[in-house]
């Protein structure tokens, strides 16, 4: 309430796209817009978009050159794009957002982290350094991120959850989580001067290169952030940005394993010295949702073998089984019930999902199809999780 479009942005941000063997035009079909969007706002010279390659194919690196070339000849006289190519890529993401930091990161105040598959509009952008300027603090401030608009029939259902889920799920962490909140990696805000004091990141003993590098720096990074003194915080508005999402069940499995592999790395981090009780909370929970796959096939083995030795009523009345599964269902659909509910009561929300039979037979649709990708999803995590015990890892790859 206290923050209005009149406010004039005074600090200097820095835009921070990483990109990694990325098709170039993709990229600048997204930045267009926002480019264009702050620069209509008047305040261009307030802002500067740093393309931070870490792109190893060569056809893709001489793509890159050329095509950013234009895009900074283009934008020379309304705002500042530079582009650099790391020929190694030391750290991964976390290490090429740390290189700008050394390089560049006195020059700002904040910097906005992007995807290369991401997308957030210029007013999303100033919208949040508007709240970041005004409470010295924040040090994190993260946006909701929304599916883009997708041809894939597999990406389109999984949207529609997200869509359903996410907003319900984000309001409720946002309440308890309060100043301890997420940070997803991108769509966000972050201060730089305690970012580049408390947040730098260690380098693990370990065997594997990518063993001795944190993969999945984001929520890391939140948690030094908070044990820093600054907060970090959640906006549950469906305006500030998009992203795509894997366009096929093998993609979406890719991504999966990665973040798999990054979430197992947090046990080394759960016993940090002054790291919040919700922070500590988090990085158990970002590992048990990667830990839960092997324990439901467990269960489901042990009960399968249960039933050829015993009668299930020897383990469990048959009436206290059927309340215990439906508690399970309802707790795992909770947040998208509640998102169902929430567009269902607003006839706004029914409209603009096409209605309420449609909106109807949709959720029943990707209902269905949760129960299906489940059960894929905890062969894969746990085939992964047994692998990883011997040194087996996936690549960092763009999708």
């Amino acid at each position: 309430g206290l923050i209005g479009d009149d406010q004039p942005v005074t600090a200097s941000t820095a835009i921070l796209l990483c990109i990694r063997n990325e098709l170039p035009f993709r990229i600048i079909r997204n930045l267009e817009p926002m480019l264009e969007g702050i620069h209509a706002s008047g305040y261009g010279e307030r802002f500067h978009l740093y393309l931070l390659s870490d792109t190893s194919d060569p056809d893709l690196a001489a793509s890159e050159e050329a095509l950013f070339s234009a895009l900074i000849a283009s934008w020379r006289d309304r705002i500042a794009v530079s582009y650099r190519r790391r020929t190694v890529n030391v750290g991964f993401k976390a290490g090429n957002i740390r290189e700008f930091c050394d390089r560049w990161g006195s020059r700002h105040d904040f910097a906005v982290t992007l995807d290369a598959d991401s997308f957030m509009p210029a007013d999303a952008i100033i919208r949040l350094v508007r709240i970041m300027q005004v409470d010295p603090k924040l040090g994190i401030l993260q946006g909701l991120v929304v599916g883009l608009p997708s041809t894939s029939l597999f990406a389109r259902i999984f949207q529609f959850g997200m869509r359903l889920g996410m907003r319900s799920y984000t309001i409720g962490s946002a309440w308890w989580q309060s100043d301890c909140g997420p940070y997803w990696g991108h769509n966000a805000v972050l201060r730089l001067e305690p970012f580049m004091k408390h947040c730098r990141l260690p380098v693990l003993a370990g065997g594997g290169v990518e063993e001795r590098h944190v993969l999945s720096h984001d929520q890391i990074e939140a948690a030094l952030m908070r044990s820093a003194g600054y907060h970090v915080r959640v906006m549950p508005r469906e305006d500030l940005g998009w992203e795509e999402s894997p366009p096929t069940l093998l993609e979406f499995m890719r991504r999966d394993l990665r973040w798999c592999q990054g979430n197992m790395q947090y046990w080394r981090f759960l016993l940090l010295p002054n790291l919040k009780p919700v922070s500590r909370y988090q990085l158990v929970l970002a590992i048990l949702m990667f830990i839960g796959s092997p324990a439901w096939i467990g269960l489901l083995a042990l009960a399968t073998i249960a039933l050829v030795w015993w009668d299930p009523a020897t383990i469990m009345r048959a009436d206290a089984g059927s309340a215990l599964l439906a508690w399970v269902i309802v707790m795992w659909f909770s947040p998208k019930i509640a998102g169902a509910l929430d567009v269902l009561l607003s006839p706004e929300e029914r409209r603009a999902f096409g209605g309420a039979g449609r909106f109807t037979v949709n959720v029943v649709i990707e209902a269905i199809y949760t129960i299906l990708l489940c059960p894929i999803l905890w062969f894969s995590h746990t085939i992964f999780l047994f692998g990883l015990l011997f040194n087996r890892e996936i690549g960092w790859i763009g999708q």
